[in-house]
């Protein structure tokens, strides 16, 4: 009798960590136009991340495995990109345009 009870007790805790094992990305981008040159793809894919870090990419993801899903239908996805855009001054003449200023990094 102990162990039906035992095993009644421990039944609806596997189920509910299985329920919460369930959703293991954190975010899941899907229907976009995923452009990856470093792995040669050039299509409509699906971006699963998890802590940050890209976990998967394939045709169809389910859903229910994210916390959070993004429709990027008809919009295109590529990872690592990086705005390298500065505003670079030479000198530190005093009035002049960006000289010194928040916006401006010296070269």
């Amino acid at each position: 009798m102990k162990k039906v009870k035992v095993i009644l007790l421990i039944c609806p805790l596997l189920l509910f960590s299985l329920i919460l094992k369930g959703q293991s990305y954190d975010l899941l981008i899907k229907n976009g136009h995923l452009i990856d040159s470093k792995n040669n793809i050039d299509q409509v894919m699906d971006v699963a991340i998890s802590q940050g870090k890209i976990a998967v990419v394939e045709k169809n993801i389910s859903a229910k495995l994210a916390k959070k899903v993004i429709d990027a239908k008809g919009l295109m996805v590529s990872p690592g990109l990086i705005d390298i855009h500065s505003h670079n001054f030479h000198g530190t003449i005093p009035d002049r345009y960006l000289s010194n200023s928040f916006a401006s990094l010296p070269p």
